[in-house]
């Protein structure tokens, strides 16, 4: 007889998401056995049992006795996956964003996060509509300036034919048909794309976010988007403020997610709006003395680890 150690059974077992049936099935060892030797109530089994286990979970029978780490998964769940479970990491700015909007109109967090990948497909079929719209009114432009050139005979066609304009053109549209939202895929040549302004604020996306924001009477305020990194907006000023009783420099912490609301606590959410702003402008000052300020371009700008940056 062997001793089985139930607790890394178990822990096998549930690291393959499987039930004690499934492992039942797939080993042909009973079910009454399996429930036994990981409650405690057995600890030990033949030969056959522990061969048959450790060859379904795939692993050595030192492992399952207890005198071998568990190791640890290999692979990392597909969201395709059936049943599979998602993490998800995202900025104390966007948690303190969905917190206000669920505030504003007066749903739950849960039902945004629900209805977020199809508001996402929306914008990104209208960014990239957009852009087809945009290139066909330039291909007509640039076709009735080329009629223009017989009024100049004399004159080379330059005048009215940018002989890199079919390449930057062609580009563009390829960047589309591949759904290329920043306009990430085409390549880094001068002549071709500003470099800079797609790897910062004038990517194609991010305009379009930013006009879309422009367009929300002051509610929400889109600044940018790196294709390589989080987005920058503001949602929920309003809420913010009577969240803290009007006080600016409060609402600005919890806008930048400095302040993070899910971490309040709760006397200081219950005390009003004046506890609740010094517990806001206490978190920002905390935040500004544990960094040093870096000036770039006239703006000083404070790194935060897992937001990105916010600047004053």
């Amino acid at each position: 007889m062997t001793h089985i150690d139930g607790n890394a059974l178990r822990q096998v077992r549930t690291q393959k998401k499987w039930s004690q049936e499934e492992l039942s099935r797939r080993s042909k060892i009973n079910k009454q056995t399996i429930y036994r030797l990981e409650c405690g109530r057995t600890t030990r089994a033949n030969e056959r049992t522990v061969k048959e286990l450790s060859s379904a979970l795939r692993v050595s029978p030192a492992v399952l006795a207890g005198e071998a780490p568990v190791p640890e998964r290999t692979r990392r769940p597909s969201p395709l996956d059936i049943g599979s479970e998602m993490t998800l990491r995202y900025s104390h700015r966007s948690r303190n964003a969905l917190s206000l909007a669920a505030a504003r109109y007066r749903v739950s967090a849960a039902q945004i996060l629900e209805v977020a990948p199809f508001l996402f497909v929306c914008a990104a079929e209208a960014s990239l509509q957009r852009r087809r719209d945009r290139l066909q009114e330039i291909e007509q432009r640039r076709a009735e300036l080329s009629e223009t050139q017989a009024n100049f005979p004399h004159l080379s066609g330059l005048l009215t034919w940018n002989t890199r304009a079919d390449d930057i053109i062609d580009a563009e549209r390829q960047s589309i048909a591949k759904r290329d939202l920043f306009g990430a895929t085409i390549r880094p040549d001068d002549a071709i794309i500003n470099t800079a302004a797609v790897e910062d604020i004038e990517n194609p996306f991010a305009v379009f976010l930013r006009d879309q924001g422009e367009q929300s009477n002051g509610v929400a305020d889109f600044e940018a988007w790196p294709y390589n990194g989080r987005p920058c907006y503001k949602a929920g000023t309003e809420e913010a403020l009577g969240l803290v009783g009007q006080d600016e420099e409060a609402a600005f912490s919890v806008l930048a997610g400095i302040a993070v609301l899910h971490q309040m606590p709760k006397e200081v959410l219950a005390g009003g709006p004046e506890a609740r702003a010094t517990w806001a402008r206490d978190a920002g000052q905390a935040f500004l003395s544990a960094f040093e300020g870096l000036e770039r371009d006239g703006t000083i700008v404070y790194p935060i680890a897992a937001d990105g940056e916010v600047s004053r």
